[in-house]
């Protein structure tokens, strides 16, 4: 009986897992962000590795995210619009909306925020809670931060024991200037 106690234990515990709060740098985020504080033209490398291009639009540019310099952010009609930027060129722009492609709250803009109970859909080998959270801020001098994390606790194969956790900050540097840029074709053509 003791065994049994012990290893109901031991699987019901294992699935227990921590939520961080991101970013991790809690206190280098600005107090406020608002649509205006976004605008801006941010180097598309960030440190310690990646790139802002792969966090928008995964799967544009042929996995050339390296080619693109840097990210342009203007205020539009609906929000704002961003322009991926090569050799002083615009070669791709897209604009987004708050309230459906993002959340403003707290000083951090939501880009993700999605929870599930049991799974992720069917198909899906793992059974139990799974949270994902992608976050975007501004620290107290005005440069991009960009946090992602994953938990997810339960059952593989409604048989093993799990709990996975996952964090990832990149942060990018904001050029002191604003500059407009004109859209180019051939550069564009460059990338696809």
């Amino acid at each position: 009986m003791k065994t049994i106690i012990k290893l109901f234990l031991l699987i019901f515990l294992s699935g227990c897992s921590f939520k961080n709060i991101a970013p991790e740098h809690k206190n280098e985020i600005a107090n406020s962000t608002s649509i205006n504080d976004l605008i801006g033209t941010y180097v598309n490398k960030g440190t310690p590795q990646g790139y802002i291009t792969q966090i928008l639009w995964p799967a544009k540019f042929n996995n050339k995210h390296k080619d693109v310099d840097k990210i342009n952010v203007i205020k539009s009609l609906k929000g704002i619009l961003i322009q991926a930027i090569r050799n002083n060129c615009s070669i791709y722009a897209h604009e987004y909306t708050p309230g459906t492609d993002f959340e403003l709250k707290d000083g951090l803009i939501y880009i993700k925020k999605e929870g599930h109970v049991l799974t992720r859909g069917s198909g899906d080998v793992f059974v139990g809670p799974s949270y994902e959270e992608k976050v975007i801020a501004l620290d107290i001098k005005g440069h991009g931060i960009y946090s992602e994390s994953t938990q997810a606790t339960g059952l593989a194969f409604l048989a093993i024991p799990f709990a996975i956790s996952h964090n990832k900050e990149l942060r990018f540097r904001k050029h002191e200037s604003q500059i407009e840029y004109i859209e180019c074709k051939s550069a564009n053509k460059a990338l696809k």
